[in-house]
């Protein structure tokens, strides 16, 4: 087989790119995300069993380039914290992606996961630097993300962290409860 003519893509290829593009059932699960949420962060900085410092703000999300990805926006009340983020079904390799960036980290946290129908509930799992390290000796921190829904109009997240890699140390350090604005 030659090589195609200048314009012209192989039929496999051509197949294959128009899967890559396709949306699936699991996109349509994004749209229940989709609005304005309000949001009550609580945050656990101590040893397990401290008090949570608490903040609020808004989340507005939108479906993104065709439908396939879930654009998140996030401000605080107080103006001081600020955070965006992409989340989508990646069709070809069978699962959830998703990253975040904000106004306290230089880093871009990523994820993978998987969906339980059953529970409502998708479960992402990364690892970031843990910001503890040494200067110059960072260390990775695990780090999972749950997310389930309530209701139509009420989402909760939790995200846990374990130093040094360590699941076994793994410790909630954020629940942020969304509800429809």
């Amino acid at each position: 087989m030659g090589a195609p003519e200048p314009g012209t893509m192989p039929p496999e290829m051509m197949e294959a790119f128009e899967r890559m593009g396709r949306t699936t059932e699991e996109h349509e699960l994004l749209k229940s995300f989709e609005g304005s949420w309000t949001s009550t962060v609580r945050m656990f900085c101590g040893p397990p069993g401290s008090d949570a410092q608490e903040s609020h703000g808004v989340m507005v999300n939108e479906m993104d380039l065709d439908g396939k990805f879930l654009r998140q926006v996030y401000e605080d009340d107080a103006g001081a914290f600020s955070g965006r983020g992409y989340w989508g079904y990646n069709a070809i390799d069978g699962r959830w992606e998703g990253f975040w960036i904000d106004s306290m980290t230089t880093m871009f946290n990523l994820e993978t996961g998987e969906y339980d129908a059953g529970s409502k509930t998708w479960t992402m799992r990364g690892t970031m630097t843990d910001p503890t390290s040494p200067p110059g000796e960072p260390r990775a921190m695990l780090r999972r993300s749950v997310i389930r829904m309530v209701s139509d109009d009420e989402h909760v997240m939790e995200m846990y962290h374990a130093p040094g890699g360590k699941p076994e140390e793994e410790s909630m350090g954020m629940e942020i409860t969304y509800v429809r604005a």
